[in-house]
């Protein structure tokens, strides 16, 4: 599947949650600024931001990148935890790689 028809229709699901409903998501590079669609600014971390705040169940597992000094996404995997964490979801960070590299 193209990643924008995908990325649209992730959007569009999510807008759909509700209070009560699950969403669990799992995510290698976690970018929070990145943009779902081209017609709008929201991101990733609006879309599941607001969905928690709607009440929904928002739990995610987030591999925990190398360090940023080697080019991968330690601080944006972060930042998108925590800034769904404030709006009332849960995300882990998957401590299993180590710091030099598998």
């Amino acid at each position: 599947m193209h990643g924008a028809v995908y990325f649209a229709e992730l959007a569009r699901c999510v807008r759909a949650l509700r209070r009560g409903d699950l969403l669990l998501f799992t995510d290698w590079r976690g970018d929070p600024d990145e943009r779902l669609t081209a017609e709008d600014d929201t991101t990733i971390a609006d879309l599941f931001c607001a969905a928690a705040e709607r009440g929904v169940d928002v739990r995610g597992l987030v591999w925990r990148s190398h360090w940023d000094r080697l080019a991968f996404s330690a601080e944006e995997n972060e930042h998108l935890g925590e800034q769904i964490e404030r709006a009332g979801g849960e995300v882990l960070l998957d401590m299993r790689v180590r710091t030099g590299g598998s």
